[in-house]
């Protein structure tokens, strides 16, 4: 093509695609994947394990907190820790046929067993002591807070009594339905230790009269130690159901006075 007159200007030329560019450059490389793990995926966490009663207990999950404490106190014991910590229930026979079934889990073990409890029935817990003592290498009880009447019964049947802080144990009394007043359990020696005070009060009555009848009537204690029980019966009578504590009274102060 020929310019145009008088431009003096040489015609430009404009080159092909990629002509004086160098080379074109390659096609992009595609990402390379990442392989897939040869584990799987992660495991979810595993729950705490959680620990359940087996012996008469509702509710039947043990407290978190209970269950450390059990562990801490294996850990300082060296002992295996078993638990009679009552709730609504007292020690009572079905509870020492539960215990009597696990023994072959007892046998030859050193146990700790953690005692709370208000008492219950003697017999039984002196049946659940006898069993730890035959079938346990060694027998501990730990008291963390308390342990009465029968409670404490089993808590003397062991080698070795651990007390918390402010623990105690009661007296070795027997508990009875007192059923004049609202059927409540009450301590037997307070009945026993009323029929003894009335029986004490009784032969005090029957000794003074005797001694006043000697005095004033210088007869021998034989011949006035009749009136004398009479005078004493008619008193106290009213205090006494029967006559079987009367009669008893005067044996002691006919004895008394030979």
């Amino acid at each position: 093509m020929n310019p145009p007159a008088g431009s003096g200007t040489p015609p430009t030329s404009v080159p092909p695609p990629g002509a004086g560019l160098g080379p074109a450059p390659p096609p992009p490389v595609p990402p390379v994947p990442s392989p897939p793990p040869t584990g799987g995926p992660s495991p979810p966490p595993v729950p705490p394990p959680r620990y359940t009663t087996s012996i008469l207990a509702i509710p039947k999950r043990l407290p978190d907190a209970l269950v450390k404490a059990s562990h801490a106190l294996e850990a300082a014991t060296g002992k295996e820790v078993w638990l009679l910590v009552e709730g609504d229930f007292m020690i009572n026979y079905g509870m020492y046929l539960a215990f009597r079934d696990a023994k072959a889990d007892i046998a030859g073990k050193e146990i700790a067993l953690v005692l709370d409890s208000g008492g219950g029935k003697t017999d039984a817990a002196y049946r659940i002591a006898r069993l730890f003592q035959r079938k346990a290498k060694s027998f501990t009880v730990v008291v963390p807070r308390f342990a009465k009447s029968a409670a404490t019964l089993l808590s003397l049947g062991a080698e070795e009594i651990i007390l918390g802080e402010d623990a105690d144990l009661g007296p070795l009394d027997a508990q009875i339905m007192d059923y004049d007043h609202e059927e409540t359990w009450v301590s037997a020696l307070d009945t026993v230790q009323a029929v003894e005070q009335l029986e004490d009060s009784a032969i005090e009555v029957a000794s003074r009269m005797l001694k006043y009848l000697q005095l004033h009537t210088k007869k021998r204690y034989s011949m006035l130690l009749e009136p004398s029980l009479h005078f004493a019966a008619t008193v106290t009578r009213g205090s006494f159901k029967t006559d079987l504590i009367t009669e008893q009274v005067g044996k002691q102060i006919a004895y008394r006075g030979r």
